[in-house]
């Protein structure tokens, strides 16, 4: 596998199927890698118009999604993830020690190019609500 690129959600993201890859224009496929522990954890973002599908292949992980990341999903490998446009969401991998990796499927070939980060939602609100693996 090629190097990882660091995306703008602060995670690495091996790219594979985008319009910078291949002469897509209605889709994108990309194999993303959240870190150990709070400082691993993706900087809070939507993305423009739409939607994110994730499939867990290693790792335990916890998702916060809503407009005050209200909601929190557990996920682990095997588990599927459906992200609708427009909504805010945060991921940390649940361990301390190792990273969770993700394959994503996006309906937008250029998915950089339309997140949107909001940093005035990593203010802590969603850290002490992990549980731990390790």
């Amino acid at each position: 596998m090629k190097d990882a690129d660091r995306i703008k959600q602060n995670i690495d993201a091996y790219q594979g199927v985008n319009e910078n890859t291949v002469a897509t224009r209605h889709i994108c496929m990309l194999v993303t890698v959240c870190g150990p522990g709070i400082e691993g954890a993706t900087i809070t973002h939507y993305h423009l118009d739409h939607e994110t599908a994730l499939y867990c292949t290693e790792g335990k992980a916890v998702m916060f999604w809503g407009d005050e990341l209200e909601f929190m999903l557990e996920v682990e490998a095997g588990d599927f993830v459906y992200i609708p446009p427009f909504t805010p969401h945060k991921t940390f991998s649940r361990s301390h020690a190792e990273g969770a990796t993700f394959v994503v499927a996006r309906t937008d070939p250029l998915e950089q190019e339309r997140v949107v980060i909001t940093p005035e939602l990593d203010d802590g609100r969603c850290d002490s609500r992990i549980d731990w693996a390790d």
